[in-house]
């Protein structure tokens, strides 16, 4: 397999992607892709020879989205870097996306690939997180930080070192088999609607 740079509009999102994303992290990948477009080139989405999508299907959404914005919003979030003005300039002239096209994986293998790239195997070391990363910069790159909250409601700045397993306050969770996509999707969207924080799983 090798890297090709294809037109954005000839990609074929895969229809059966178990995969969803909510507005907010939605909207924290395009940011992501605009302020690091490096990172396409990176991970770049992996397609049959049909074109569908087999790894990336929302990053690819973000590219569809990031195409249909206006070219002075992404100047804005770049904040005068010339280097990814010009390569967003490129992209705006001419939507392509960087892939590696598997065409050599069986149809087993393919529905295999689209569940293990989206498997994490390892674990996050939480204490490194907290000790030696920023968890702005974390959280502006996707990952769901806890932060205990003030008494005001105001999240609390992490300390460079702060051991933060004192603050572990116990959590009251849920587990329903829904049965079908859409009874998961409008129970999801009910409870949402109650102001209570949900995340939508296919296991």
């Amino acid at each position: 397999m090798k890297l090709e740079f294809l037109p954005l509009s000839k990609i074929k999102e895969n229809e059966a992607n178990p995969r969803t994303i909510t507005k907010d992290k939605f909207a924290r990948l395009v940011n992501s892709l605009i302020s690091f477009p490096t990172m396409l080139a990176i991970r770049p989405i992996v397609v049959d020879d049909s074109l569908t999508i087999l790894g990336g299907n929302m990053r690819y959404r973000a590219l569809v989205h990031i195409s249909q914005m206006q070219f002075e919003e992404i100047k804005k979030r770049i904040q005068g870097d010339k280097v990814k003005e010009a390569h967003w300039q490129r992209f705006f002239d001419k939507p392509t996306v960087p892939v590696l096209k598997a065409s050599d994986l069986t149809d087993e293998e393919k529905q295999r690939f689209i569940i293990e790239d989206n498997v994490p195997f390892g674990e996050w070391d939480w204490d490194k997180l907290a000790n030696e990363w920023n968890s702005e910069d974390l959280e502006e790159w996707g990952l769901d930080v806890w932060q205990p909250e003030e008494e005001n409601g105001d999240k609390k700045k992490p300390k460079a070192c702060e051991d933060l397993s004192n603050d572990i306050k116990e959590c009251f969770k849920i587990e329903i088999d829904c049965g079908n996509e859409e009874i998961q999707q409008e129970l999801f969207n009910e409870l949402e609607e109650r102001g209570l924080k949900c995340r939508l799983l296919t296991l």
